[in-house]
This record gives structure tokens, sequence and C-alpha cells, in this order.
């Protein structure tokens, strides 16, 4: 919850700070990423303590004059006055990133936390302290989906992140893409099942936040043709991916909260598979604790049909919800996807190496497949393969790509290799 009473207060007297000069006013916003992992990783007492080594790091960053304060459970409100242009705001988002990126000490326990920054300039986007903190806030939320971590507020962004009409016509004239991400064998790096990532491009080349554009969908009766769309397009291209590679390849598909209790849902699946001829035991549905709570009695039947039909059902972000053992026990399951947080703690030591490798051999007692989120390194992979994880899928093993650009990519040697590589079929 955003305590809007000292958000207002520091951008009140960043405004005040540069009213009298010919200068800019940078106003960041700095948010820990899946801080509530962390809570339940090392505790809410050693959360508190992270959070505190945060605000010191931040401020030990700044300008004398600058000013930062915790204004969220894991958002930090940081106002610069006085910029002589605003690319400073930017420079500045860049040595903050640079800081968190180094890793620190917490209680003699290497940490690395992973960081998303907004950032808005008076007078550019706004003269008014709520208009520049709700600004700054919708530049985080973009902040969250770009690969850099970082997103400056855009006028288009105002109001809703995504105007309504122009979601509706990039739907129905086709203007949206499939992104595809490779998983694969950890121990042997050879591809065996590719995520479908929904993109939708700008006129400027930039990509609209899949969260934002999705969240439209579902609030303005959008999702179901957007559904639709991405069932259709992600099975076209899984026909497209398993004839080039000459054996099938697995395609894990997202299913959003609101998409899963559509009317008719296994029905539309089912038909865009028999349509492009893909062999359900071939398609992952990936859900969230989200997906499910919303409405269990509803949703447990529903994926069982599904698993009926042969498809497989993922847990995603597995590890970080209150319910994860209650998925295991009444859920149809057939992969976990360890989250990143767990992953990328590696690098802490035993204790988050004794946490993964828990979950690992949980998940295989239970015969599901483990698949870990976020590998980001050599050395995070060779520690999942000692601990027996199936699978891997990050920016290290493989960003999302354009079909083109990834068979491009796979043309020359992995893909080739995959037809003997391990097996994500059911």
């Amino acid at each position: 919850m955003l305590n809007w009473r000292v958000a207002h207060a520091l951008i009140r007297y960043g405004l005040g700070a540069t009213a009298s000069e010919v200068a800019f006013l940078g106003v960041l916003m700095l948010r820990v990423r899946r801080m509530h992992c962390y809570h339940i990783q090392f505790g809410h007492a050693a959360g508190e303590v992270l959070l505190q080594r945060v605000q010191e790091m931040i401020a030990a960053a700044l300008r004398p004059g600058d000013r930062v304060d915790q204004v969220g459970d894991a958002d930090f409100l940081i106002v610069l006055p006085h910029l002589p242009t605003p690319q400073h705001s930017e420079l500045a988002a860049a040595r903050l990133q640079q800081v968190f990126a180094e890793g620190f000490d917490l209680d003699q326990q290497p940490v690395r936390v992973e960081v998303a920054i907004g950032i808005v300039v008076a007078p550019e986007h706004g003269t008014h302290a709520d208009q520049l903190l709700r600004r700054v806030v919708q530049a985080t939320e973009a902040s969250l989906a770009s690969v850099q971590g970082v997103a400056v507020f855009r006028q288009d962004r105002d109001g809703d992140p995504v105007p309504h009409g122009a979601l509706y016509e990039a739907i129905h004239n086709n203007r949206l893409q499939v992104h595809l991400q490779p998983i694969l064998d950890i121990a042997s790096g050879r591809l065996v099942a590719v995520e479908s990532l929904a993109r939708w491009p700008g006129p400027d080349g930039d990509f609209a936040a899949p969260a934002q554009f999705i969240a439209v969908a579902e609030q303005t009766g959008l999702i179901t043709p957007l559904t639709r769309w991405s069932l259709n397009a992600s099975a076209q291209y899984a026909s497209l991916v398993s004839r080039h590679f000459g054996r099938p390849i697995a395609m894990s598909v997202n299913l959003s909260p609101r998409a899963l209790a559509e009317r008719g849902m296994v029905e539309q699946i089912m038909e865009a598979l028999n349509l492009w001829e893909v062999d359900p035991q071939h398609v992952i549905l990936e859900i969230t604790e989200t997906t499910v709570m919303q409405d269990p009695e509803a949703s447990v039947p529903l994926l069982k049909r599904l698993r009926d039909y042969g498809l497989g059902i993922a847990i995603d972000d597995f590890g970080t919800g209150n319910a994860s053992f209650t998925y295991l026990r009444h859920l149809p399951l057939t992969e976990l996807k360890i989250d990143n947080t767990f992953v990328t703690a590696l690098r802490a030591g035993t204790r988050a190496e004794h946490l993964v490798e828990a979950m690992v051999v949980l998940a295989h007692k239970l015969a599901l497949r483990v698949v870990a989120e976020g590998v980001d390194s050599a050395e995070t992979r060779a520690c999942l393969n000692a601990l027996g994880c199936d699978f891997g899928q990050g920016y290290f093993l493989g960003r999302p790509q354009p079909i083109a650009q990834f068979l491009a990519d796979y043309s020359a040697g992995a893909g080739k290799t995959a037809s003997s590589g391990a097996d994500m079929s059911q």
C-alpha cells in the first residue's frame, strides 16, 4: 500500500527546491522486485532489515539535497532537485541499477536484489505533486515489464495505461506478436520447449507492457478475443516450430485468471489445437496461484478436463504463494516452475540451495518435471544441474524473440540437437 502522504510531502519538497531555478526535478520510484519472496525466504524481520539496507544504499548514491524515503512495502521514492537536463534523471537511475547489481552482504550472507525504476521529470511530465506521483507509479509498473528495468513516463500511459480502442484494433487487425523464449535441458543444453509470450509493438518500436494490456483486456471485455488470438497464434507457432525441428517441441502458454474463467475456454483451446494439428500432449498451460484462487471450485474441474485431453498443467512462480502445497494436493499438475527469486538467490549460499533442492525432490516424488525460471549465469545453471533440476529458462539460456529470429538462432545447431534431447511431452 502506497503511503501517499509521505510521497506527496517528498515531491512537494522537490518542487519547492527547484521552483526558483531554471532546472528540472527528477522523481524516481525504485521497487524491489518480489519483495514478498524475500520475506518468505528469510523471514519478516530479516526482510525489514533488507529494506532498511536498500534505503541506506540509495541514500549513499545520491547528492546532497536529494531525498529518498520508503513509501510502500517495496517502493522507495527519490527526488532529485536542480537537474540541468531531464536526461540526468536517467543517469541517476543507471547509477542506482549499478549499485544493486554489485550485490551486498546482509548478516554475513551475500544478497543481490533486483530493482525496477520508474521516472518522471518536472515540469515535462507535470507540475503538481499528485500528477507526478500518479505518473511515476505508472512508469514504475511499465519498468517491471521492461528488459532494461527502467521506464520513463510516456504521455500515452496517462489515464488508462493502454487505450481500449487501440488494443481492440491491435487484436482484430492482428498487430500483436508472439515471442518465443527457449526452455532448455539443464544438463545437456538441448532445446526441449518454448514459452509463448504476447507482445504489442508500438509505433515507436517499444513494446507495451504485457501486464498492462492484459489487465486492460480483462477490465474491458477484450480478454475473450485476446485469449482466442493468443491460443490460435501459439498453436500455429507450435506447429511451425515442431516442423522446423523435425520433432514435437512443447509449447507453454500462459492463462490469465479471467481467461480461465471464460465460458467455453476448454473448447477454445481444443479448437485451436485441432486447427493447427497440434497434439495436446505437447502443450503446457501455465497457471499461477491467483488464477486458481479466484474461483477454485470452477478452476480445478476445468483443469482436470484439460488434463484429460492430454495437455500439461504447470504451476508458475512456485514457492511465492500461500497455498503452494494445496496446489500439489488438488491440481492435476505435470510441471512445477520454480520462481526466479529462489533461483537468483542460489548465489547467497547453502540455505537457498537447500530450498531449491527440496522443491526439486518434492516435485520428483510427485512425478512432476521441474523448470527453473530466471537462470542468469553459467554458475546458476551448474548449481541447478547439481541439485537435479530438469529444465531451465532465463536470459542466460535465451531471451524471448520473434519467431523468425528464434528459428534462425536454433537452426545452426541447438535446435537440431533437440531431436535427441529430453522430452517434455506427456
